[in-house]
């Protein structure tokens, strides 16, 4: 009805390598091809498999090849080969014998058809309400152009003159027997858009008022008639005058070099010089969401709600190929190609072996390790033949020191994607509820995720940081002088007046602690213990009276924790779940962790012991040989001395890695059913008991490092090698440094030859 734009082939191109394409009606654009394809007959083309109302984008054999024009009514779609032949399919609409030969041209309106022949006369078909549409005058000769649209159709003769039969002529202006020179004539069935010889553009019909030129549009070469919209190139773009004009013109930015367009009902398509289709308007998705790979379009047709187009049929031509890739461990990689071609598939292999699922035109892995190196080449396929790419080899270097790595179930802001910036030189990761931090070893902050308030966006200028936490919509930094930064919402920025001194931060979901330098502790934030039942009150913000000699904090949900010189522990806050009830008797712990309704203890001797949880209460005892914790919501994590992590559940206590073949860890953390890891080689200290001493290690495979220390870490910072040398257990090196009332900064670092 509506597809009023019909372009044959250039001459010079060979017709037998043409096939018709279709999409859109009641079915989304095709699955692979955005249908579904199903190889037909070997050496034939492909064909959409999508089942849609009456069939009109199913693809007969007969319309695969030597096609040279196309349309599309609304039920149906029609084809013309170069032999001269029709070929219909969809709804029932049988072809005239007097259009299986001798045709040059065709002409789809809402449910009929025309058929220019060889000879200058007309056939027509199909019908709606009456046949008016259908009645060719019978004096009808010396036709050089048809147009069909509605129940109208229209013929121009040879002398310049149109002829037009059919319903609703009564309610034009009826120009049309009193125009001449007219190159062509498009309808909608509502509205006539004439094309003169001289390049201008008359309208008229339903939503013109009179039948004055179209301004604004000269050396005009074609037009079509929408749905109370009309269609022109302008020097290779798109003017789209008509009543409905202001729906139908937000034509796509930067649409050039259009060399045919096509008007459906409520969409428009236009095919660009170099073969690709662009579509906009309201229709259907599966009629405007032109596959990207349809390449080498020679002519399109717009219909009611599905559209239709001739391509070339060709061998696929690769245009970019994959490139080799040299990645450290767990970076991600992407194996992608570009390809001319339509309808394609693609099926990559590595060394030789087909991969599952590598289907489409990119291959990606999310975090490489040494098992994924090899060769990767990708088989591009169309229905004329396959090509095979170069080859793109994928080699894995070592893990690039500080590098995060993210996993869990709770990604909704994108916690897990962790950025490029945090692919090395990380020493610390503070998950918050919606957001992340990362510090790196140069002090300055990065972060990712939600920035509802301003989170993540990072204070201009931030540097010489030394500890970050986060809390819902709330960030906090620790400065190297002992001062506190805070940004985000207001209970992250609220730092209490006249805080100094602090040496760690802790962040809960909605409540902040600080660690002063004389074993003190401060908080701030919400502190009423909810959203959890008044069970166990609240107070997480408020410290303990005379709690003093801490060296270590963790903020839970909506409880805290203290760790004091001594190995003890000190909790508050909510109770409801436990997360309080500190076991009578715990001692000699070295590290503490936090979840949302769960407390961990870490003890000297590398065992855990766990209270709370949301799970079953039963308090989890982890494996011996733990050098650090972190929990995620109510799940415990633990990092061995190997540098490899568990994870378990305080149910079951069955012990698994946290992800397969991680290693080299140096650091993890947890926040909601996310985890976080640093990997790579790195330093642990702990304090002696009863003693100011530090015990310093790093783990046996960093043999060889040197141990380096500084009091001042301002450029340009001196560090001098450890005087002392290491001791090795078998899991660690060690050195016993001690302290003085200086501050003392430590690294590892390579030698160089």
């Amino acid at each position: 009805m509506y597809s009023l734009m019909r372009f044959c082939p250039p001459a010079h191109v060979d017709r037998t390598s043409y096939a018709c394409f279709v999409m859109g009606h009641t079915a989304a654009i095709p699955a692979q091809l955005h249908f579904g394809w199903q190889a037909a007959n070997p050496g034939r083309s492909c064909r959409p498999v999508a089942v849609d109302t009456n069939g009109e984008t199913i693809v007969p054999d007969e319309a695969l090849h030597d096609i040279i024009a196309v349309d599309t009514c609304r039920a149906f779609t029609l084809a013309l080969t170069s032999a001269g032949s029709v070929v219909s399919w969809g709804a029932d609409a049988p072809v005239p014998l007097a259009a299986h030969s001798g045709v040059r041209a065709i002409a789809a309106g809402h449910s009929h058809v025309l058929a220019l022949k060889a000879d200058g006369t007309v056939v027509a078909w199909g019908t709606r309400n009456n046949a008016a549409e259908t009645n060719v005058p019978a004096d009808l000769r010396d036709v050089v152009r048809i147009s069909a649209g509605g129940n109208r159709s229209i013929a121009v003769k040879g002398d310049g003159t149109a002829v037009q039969w059919g319903f609703g002529i009564n309610g034009y202006t009826n120009l049309l027997p009193s125009l001449s020179n007219i190159q062509s004539v498009e309808t909608s069935g509502l509205h006539d858009v004439v094309l003169l010889n001289d390049g201008t553009v008359i309208a008229y019909g339903y939503g013109f008022s009179g039948s004055s030129a179209v301004t604004g549009l000269t050396n005009v070469t074609a037009v079509a008639a929408g749905f109370q919209f009309s269609l022109a190139p302008a020097t290779g773009t798109v003017f789209a005058p008509g009543k409905r004009a202001n729906t139908l013109t937000n034509i796509a930015s930067g649409l050039s070099n259009v060399i045919a367009i096509s008007a459906g009902n409520s969409f428009c398509l236009a095919l660009k010089s170099d073969g690709y289709v662009v579509a906009w308007g309201n229709g259907p998705s599966s009629s405007t969401n032109a596959p990207n790979e349809l390449a080498g379009v020679v002519a399109i047709g717009a219909g009611y709600d599905h559209s239709a187009a001739i391509y070339t049929s060709a061998l696929p031509e690769i245009i970019q190929q994959p490139t080799s890739l040299d990645l450290p461990e767990w970076q991600p990689a992407t194996f992608s190609v570009k390809a001319k071609g339509f309808p394609l598939s693609y099926k990559w292999t590595k060394d030789g072996i087909a991969i599952p699922g590598a289907t489409n035109s990119a291959y990606a892995i999310a975090a490489v390790r040494p098992t994924d190196a090899g060769e990767f080449r990708v088989e591009v396929s169309s229905p004329f033949g396959d090509v095979v790419t170069e080859r793109a080899r994928l080699s894995i270097k070592p893990p690039l020191p500080g590098r995060v790595v993210a996993w869990g179930s709770f990604n909704t802001y994108g916690l897990t994607n962790v950025p490029p910036e945090a692919r090395g030189g990380v020493v610390a990761v503070a998950p918050g509820f919606n957001h992340v931090l990362a510090l790196k070893e140069d002090g300055t902050v990065i972060g990712w995720g939600s920035n509802s308030f301003g989170e993540t966006s990072i204070p201009l200028g931030l540097r010489d940081i030394v500890a970050i936490a986060a809390g819902p919509y709330s960030s906090l930094a620790l400065r190297r002088n002992g001062s506190l930064v805070g940004w985000g919402r207001e209970r992250g920025t609220n730092i209490p007046t006249g805080l100094s001194n602090v040496q760690a931060i802790a962040a809960g979901n909605g409540h902040f602690i600080a660690l002063k330098s004389d074993g003190t502790v401060a908080a701030w934030g919400n502190n009423s213990g909810a959203p959890f039942p008044p069970g166990g009150t609240g107070g997480q913000a408020t410290v303990p009276s005379g709690l003093t000699g801490v060296n270590r904090i963790a903020a839970g949900g909506y409880h805290s924790v203290a760790l004091r010189s001594n190995g003890t522990v000190v909790t508050w806050g909510n109770n409801y779940f436990g997360a309080t009830n500190t076991p009578a008797g715990l001692t000699d712990v070295i590290e503490i962790a936090a979840g949302e309704v769960y407390t961990l203890a870490l003890r000297r001797e590398g065992g855990v012991v766990g209270w709370g949880s949301s799970l079953s209460g039963i308090p989890a005892q982890a494996p011996s040989g733990v050098v650090a914790i972190a929990v995620g919501g109510a799940q415990p994590m633990a990092l061995l001395q190997n540098g490899n992590v568990i994870s378990w559940t305080s149910s079951t206590n069955i012990f698994t890695p946290a992800v397969p073949d991680l290693n080299n860890v140096v650091s993890i953390a947890g926040r909601d059913q996310v985890y976080y890891a640093i990997v790579g080689i790195g330093l642990r200290s702990e304090m002696l008991p009863d003693s100011s001493d530090y015990l310093i290690k790093w783990p046996a495979s960093a043999r060889g490092f040197v141990l380096q220390s500084t009091t001042d870490l301002s450029p340009p910072t001196v560090w001098m090698n450890s005087t002392t040398a290491p001791t090795f257990t078998g899991t660690h090196w060690a050195v016993t440094n001690v302290t003085s009332n200086e501050k003392q900064f430590f690294r590892l670092v390579e030698p160089f030859d």
